[in-house]
């Protein structure tokens, strides 16, 4: 969950606002496809049914809210949650 928030938040792109947990475009093509995101995929299936269980929660939310507390629970610090990430669905390309 740690490099899945990692991967989620460090792969935005100024140049066409691709990447970045905004939207949790991670889960589609072609932020999916990006060989720096290889591995993400087993970690988003595993949060499926987190998803379910908060449908009102995005995808964003809960990736980042998986990182966070995957630290805090290897002994991280303890941080606040900050949530309000938008919600996307891919655009048509």
């Amino acid at each position: 969950f740690v490099n899945l928030a990692y991967q989620c938040a460090s792969t935005f792109r100024e140049t066409d606002y691709r990447g970045g947990c905004n939207g949790a475009r991670i889960r589609f093509s072609p932020e999916n496809e990006w060989e720096v995101n290889a591995g993400t995929s087993d970690a988003l299936v595993t949060l499926e049914s987190v998803k379910e269980a908060y449908p009102n929660a995005s995808y964003a939310d809960i990736i980042v809210l998986a990182g966070q507390t995957a630290i805090e629970s290897a002994g991280g610090m303890t941080q606040p949650f900050c949530g309000g990430r938008a919600p996307r669905v891919p655009k048509c390309e």
